[in-house]
């Protein structure tokens, strides 16, 4: 069982650090915020050009109240005034709910109404409106399914951005709940796959990292039979894996997933800090595997068309010169740094009694004199806590240094992980 205390543990780990946990959202959950945002922003627009009230029922029968406030959001929405237009369909679905209209025309001004406030960043509003609506379309049954399951989704996605974790996991099982069976609808499959994704990153954010690779995986299941380059959010969930594997140390599956979460990564262009971090993870996990895994993965990443030809060369090379290293005989004139004393870190206090865990990814040089030097934190999750853990061990760390032709030699590009693990986590 988890031990309580997330809050606690993010007051603490910020007065020890000096970095805001908030504050430590990296650069592909930013820009996953922004991607919403501005999804969203165009379902809005299409809304404007497509919905009318007619959908619902003959608009010469709405009320003139409704009318006349839909005419107004009409007005707005052709002069770009999206301000002017959210207020004017929030006004036109409160005449609705007066007059009595038809529950169809209600569920979707409140839909409607509702994405605006998102884009407004009125969360609360916005959650408040989409609740509306969703009521509204699970009445209707069977024909509005994927409505409700969009709009439960987006809820959900509402309190992501408000940082409440734990409502986001209670409204993703609403969404479950209501969707059903997947492989049925891809429309709906790829909300599922949505909220599923926001599941992964609500346990991420809470410490939980095995707990958002599950969530993940779950997410990847859905999202495949489409091909992973068809969701947004596949990157995420596929990076999510590879460290999820990281931390259970089954080495194949995380330098298959870290492979296929670089790719699709470079295809949305999300950012080369992204990629980076990604490819000396890649890099870290193909280490572990030995000659034959290696070939088997390469093969394994090209069928599936994750690897171009040309990456597919250098991949193959890079195996070539790993499987020299292998088979070389020994030559104690010319050899890498082997480590003489290697102490672990200690388990951060206040991340341990809140029962988070994390995982950090570390390059160094040894020195030709044995020591570690220009240690770098390319990666520490959930919190910088756990790298910096890392770091106060490994100033404590000593080296054979590496040999060239017998001269003592600075060892550059030295990777390692560490990993803290609440034990009860892993299977």
């Amino acid at each position: 069982m988890r031990k309580p205390g997330w809050k606690r543990f993010q007051v603490d780990a910020e007065r020890q650090s000096g970095v805001p946990l908030r504050g430590e959202k990296w650069e592909g959950e930013i820009q996953m915020d922004r991607s919403t945002v501005c999804w969203l922003a165009s379902v809005v627009v299409a809304c404007m050009i497509t919905f009318s009230p007619a959908h619902a029922r003959d608009e010469a029968a709405l009320p003139e109240s409704v009318a006349t406030a839909w005419e107004r959001y009409l007005a707005a929405s052709q002069s770009g005034d999206s301000e002017a237009a959210g207020d004017a369909v929030l006004e036109a679905h409160r005449a609705a709910e007066a007059e009595g209209v038809d529950p169809l025309t209600r569920a979707i001004l409140a839909d409607t109404a509702g994405q605006f406030a998102y884009v407004r960043s009125a969360f609360s509003d916005a959650r408040a409106m989409l609740g509306l609506a969703a009521d509204l379309f699970g009445e209707l049954g069977e024909s509005q399914k994927n409505n409700l399951v969009r709009v439960q989704r987006l809820i959900a996605e509402a309190f992501f951005l408000e940082e409440q974790h734990r409502d986001v996991l209670h409204q993703v099982d609403a969404v479950l709940a209501s969707a059903g069976a997947t492989g049925a609808d891809p429309e709906r499959d790829s909300d599922v796959a949505a909220a599923l994704a926001l599941r992964a990153r609500a346990h991420w954010a809470l410490g939980s990292i095995t707990r958002a690779g599950g969530a993940a995986r779950e997410a990847l299941d859905v999202i495949e039979p489409y091909g992973l380059e068809s969701h947004a959010s596949a990157p995420l969930m596929a990076f999510y894996q590879g460290v999820d594997g990281a931390l259970r140390r089954r080495h194949h599956d995380s330098a298959w997933w870290f492979a296929v979460a670089g790719h699709l990564f470079g295809l949305q262009e999300q950012g080369n800090r992204l990629i980076t971090i990604t490819d000396v993870w890649s890099r870290y996990a193909r280490s572990r595997l030995n000659s034959a895994q290696r070939r088997d993965l390469i093969v394994r990443l090209a069928e599936a068309g994750f690897l171009t030809e040309p990456e597919r060369e250098a991949a193959e090379a890079e195996a070539d010169e790993e499987e020299q290293v292998e088979t070389a005989v020994p030559d104690p004139l010319n050899r890498s740094a082997r480590p003489i004393r290697r102490t672990s870190p200690t388990y951060p206090s206040a991340a341990a009694g809140a029962g988070v865990e994390g995982i950090t990814l570390i390059t160094f040089t040894v020195t030709a004199e044995g020591r570690v030097a220009d240690a770098d934190v390319v990666f520490s999750a959930p919190h910088p806590v756990f790298g910096e853990a890392a770091l106060r061990a490994m100033r404590r760390w000593r080296y054979e240094p590496k040999l060239v032709d017998g001269v003592p030699t600075a060892h550059e590009g030295v990777r390692t992980t560490f990993d803290f693990r609440m034990q009860d986590e892993l299977p």
